[in-house]
């Protein structure tokens, strides 16, 4: 039988404890699961949720707008916005026909802006009984909505005939007083068209006193950003 002398014992003590607080140690990591990574990793989309959160509704609160940005208004529909510097002096027109056979009748308001090699119009209001004796163009813009079955967005124009094109939004807007808009590219059926190519985009409106009034539209000419195009949309207000 070995000896121990005083000073052993203690040694062989505390090893005995040192093996026993491993040994706890190993059991308690292996009844413990192991810590999940800092951040919430559900909350970082796919590229496919990423791109579906892209398709809807962006904006919770107005951009602000540049202080160089020239703003324009509709006097008799108590309509305002903004819009990016423009090159050329602006021309503001404002008609509404009475209801009668001939062309044309409704409400047609627009913002023309002239420069060299021809003007065009970057802002343009258009009442859904509009009836027009001419080729339809952006202007003749009256509505435009979402069909959540097709899960498609179409604009409707002017006539008739009610003509819808389905168009692939570069964005939506929901403002927070409820007012949706939407920004694309000129739809195919367009392309072929001089004077088309850029992007449009469009918001709903609720004038009380003018019901048959639902949107106005904007053209941007290339280039320019989407931020802008929402500052635009956001930008628009409605005085009663």
């Amino acid at each position: 039988m070995k000896n121990y002398t005083d000073r052993t014992i203690p040694t062989i003590l505390c090893m005995a404890l040192l093996a026993a607080n491993l040994a706890a140690c190993a059991a308690l990591q292996r009844a413990v699961p192991e810590t999940a990574p800092t951040g919430d990793q559900s909350a970082v989309p796919s590229p496919e949720a990423a791109h579906k959160s892209y398709m809807a509704p962006l904006l919770n609160a107005a951009n602000p707008v540049p202080a160089d940005w020239p703003s324009f208004e509709s006097p008799e529909l108590g309509i305002q916005f903004s819009y990016p510097p423009l090159p050329g002096e602006v021309q503001y027109e404002f008609n509404d026909w009475p209801q009668r056979e001939g062309d044309p009748t409704g409400t047609l308001v627009e913002w023309i802006v002239s420069r060299e090699g021809g003007g065009y119009t970057f802002a343009a209001i258009e009442s859904e009984n509009m009836r027009v004796g001419r080729e339809l163009r952006f202007v003749d813009i009256t509505n435009w909505s979402y069909d959540a079955a097709a899960q498609e967005y179409s604009v409707t124009l002017a006539g008739p005939n009610h003509y819808q094109y389905v168009v692939e939004p570069l964005l939506s807007v929901t403002r927070p007083d409820g007012l949706q808009g939407i920004a694309f590219r000129p739809p195919s059926p367009w392309k072929d068209k001089p004077g088309t190519d850029g992007t449009y985009a469009l918001l709903n409106l609720s004038i009380e006193k003018r019901p048959k009034i639902k949107v106005i539209s904007f053209y941007f000419p290339d280039p320019v950003s989407l931020d802008e195009v929402k500052t635009v949309l956001n930008s628009v207000s409605i005085n009663p």
